[in-house]
């Protein structure tokens, strides 16, 4: 119970994770190239986490390329669309992984598959504990239920924030809202995402030809409860700039050595 428990939690923070890396370019038709700069501000309740941290990060993108510098952490994160895979490196120990986006495919669905085998074997009483501490919004990502999709909402309600007029989109898994995002129409970022997205099952099809999701998200906010605890995030972006950015930038550091993939098991 202990162990399925775990991975369950393992795959969930991937899938956050994920989601996080490619919520910085969610929505746009338009090409940008440049870099931005955003503070992240998360507060969790789950066993062995932070209770609280605060993250500054420098983001490079380029259609097909996106590098994300935690500047406090010392790591970075490359996801090469062109290429389909990603790098995790780590510039104090100067290594780095690398998994493909098949690979982020396969995990998600040979960990659902056994989850689901497993909770097969339960009685009803631990499938429903189990459900539990998995958490509402993300119990049927691992369960014996259909994978929910994900789906955007413009609700119409605008503000300023950082000098940028934004417009409030809401981000939903099935029915339940799991993000609330404020873009600008003043910028546009690449719709490389998507494609990640459909290989790993959760979105099916194309995006609608009228879809009003297009600009560049100034402020996201996440809160996820996982049932064993619950994950707040708030990203707020301080500055944007439309340069054209070297092909260099998106290329693995010279020197460092490669090491196991430390997300998949």
């Amino acid at each position: 119970m202990k162990n399925i428990t775990r991975k369950t939690t393992v795959l969930i923070l991937i899938m956050l994770f994920t989601i996080s890396m490619f919520k910085s370019n969610v929505f746009a038709q338009k090409k940008f190239e440049g870099y931005w700069e955003s503070v992240t501000n998360s507060k969790s309740t789950m066993p062995m986490a932070p209770k609280k941290t605060n993250e500054k990060q420098k983001s490079f993108y380029k259609p097909g390329k996106i590098k994300i510098i935690n500047l406090t952490k010392n790591k970075t994160t490359i996801l090469r669309f062109d290429k389909g895979l990603m790098w995790e490196i780590d510039d104090n120990n100067k290594t780095y992984s690398e998994m493909t986006f098949d690979q982020m495919q396969m995990e998600m669905k040979n960990a659902k598959t056994k989850m689901a085998e497993a909770m097969k074997e339960m009685d009803p009483e631990q499938r429903e504990m189990m459900k539990k501490m998995m958490g509402g919004k993300m119990g049927a990502m691992f369960g014996d239920s259909e994978t929910p999709m994900i789906s955007f909402k413009n609700t119409g309600k605008k503000k300023t924030i950082k000098g940028y007029n934004c417009t409030q989109f809401l981000m939903y898994l099935g029915k339940d809202p799991m993000m609330e995002m404020w873009l600008t129409k003043k910028y546009n970022l690449g719709d490389d995402f998507i494609k990640i997205y459909q290989k790993m099952g959760l979105m099916k099809g194309k995006m609608p030809k009228n879809s009003k999701l297009n600009g560049f998200p100034i402020l996201m906010k996440t809160n996820v409860d996982l049932g064993m605890g619950k994950m707040e995030e708030e990203t707020i972006v301080t500055k944007i700039v439309k340069t054209g950015v070297s092909d260099k930038e998106f290329e693995l550091p010279k020197g460092y050595k490669k090491i196991e993939n430390q997300m998949a098991f």
